[in-house]
């Protein structure tokens, strides 16, 4: 049965904490791959914050909630919740860092689950679809709520030599050697924010990719 990424994808990070982060911390190993297979797991994923949450944990390793906070450039008390729901569905674990001498109780500290998540998808019954969808459908929600942040805060440059956002909606025909080059360059541009998030300098961004077969509706009923 093949599997369908939902993207959220790190480079084999290991459990050595990153950037000087927590030591002497004692949390299980890390799966290479995580499959969704509950429902309690895919609604713990398929929410804007918690995609994000669960994408930087892969990327920073073992981390304190107060460096994951610095990381995302959120407020730490906001992501609690968060993080407890991933951690009550499997998809996110914690422990706690050996308290220093002299030092009271250690500090909590968090890592996600696997490497890489998916669902499962069966192209003949297609059974794994809603699992799928319910999870694009967070990543779209995600995309929706930082465009109306962006202009709202007016953090957006649509003009000039230095553009900071573009939107746009293309259809064309591809042949499979042209189809493989365009998901090269998404895989590319993919690694660069993955690689962006662990050094905090420059601006925060976010991307959203969606490449799907076209399938029209055929006949006088159709409505699009």
């Amino acid at each position: 049965m093949p599997r369908q990424s939902i993207r959220v994808k790190g480079k084999g990070v290991t459990r050595t904490p990153k950037n000087g982060g927590p030591t002497g911390t004692q949390l299980p190993s890390r799966r290479p791959l995580m499959t969704l297979t509950t429902s309690k797991q895919v609604r713990a994923i398929a929410s804007p914050v918690r995609l994000e949450v669960i994408s930087f944990l892969v990327s920073l390793g073992p981390c304190t909630v107060a460096e994951l906070a610095a990381a995302m450039d959120r407020p730490a008390d906001g992501l609690y919740p968060h993080l407890r729901a991933l951690v009550h569905a499997g998809v996110a674990v914690a422990a706690r860092r050996e308290p220093g001498p002299g030092e009271g109780r250690g500090e909590a500290v968090f890592d996600a689950a696997a490497d890489h998540f998916s669902t499962e998808w069966d192209e003949e019954t297609g059974r794994g679809t809603a699992a799928f969808m319910e999870v694009s459908d967070a990543v779209l929600r995600a995309a929706g709520l930082g465009l109306r942040r962006a202009f709202e805060a007016r953090a957006v440059r649509l003009t000039g030599d230095k553009p900071n956002l573009t939107c746009m909606h293309e259809s064309g025909w591809v042949d499979e050697e042209t189809l493989a080059k365009v998901m090269g360059h998404l895989r590319e541009a993919r690694r660069l924010l993955v690689e962006g998030r662990t050094q905090r300098r420059g601006q925060l961004v976010q991307m959203t990719t969606v490449l799907v077969p076209t399938v029209r509706k055929r006949g006088a009923a159709e409505r699009e």
